[in-house]
């Protein structure tokens, strides 16, 4: 038997450029987060940045999270900024960050 998890998939482009930007690209695509806890979470919020920061910070909650689901964020809407990426004159590597919180079991 495996451990408890909250598992969150990315699915997100491997090279970012200024292209994204011009024609709004999504750069991520989707997360998915997998409930395997053993129960059921409320109030779950996922936040999403980046170093360093080309892009604006995302914040997305989710009400309930039931044990065994798995849940899809797929309308990100995640803002590149352009400052950032018109003074970048050479390849840069980046990472995303990524968390959650307020997991806490239903009353």
């Amino acid at each position: 038997m495996s451990d408890p998890f909250l598992q969150i998939i990315c699915s997100a482009a491997e090279n970012i450029n200024v292209a994204f930007y011009q024609n709004a690209v999504p750069i991520i695509r989707e997360l998915t987060l997998e409930n395997e806890l053993g129960r059921d979470l409320i109030d779950v919020s996922v936040r999403l940045s980046s170093e360093p920061a080309f892009l604006t910070p995302g914040v997305w909650r989710i009400e309930r999270l039931s044990d065994k689901t798995t849940h899809h964020l797929r309308s990100l809407d995640l803002k590149l900024d352009s400052a950032f990426l018109a003074g970048i004159t050479a390849s840069t590597r980046a990472c995303g960050e990524r968390s959650r919180s307020a997991l806490r079991p239903p009353r």
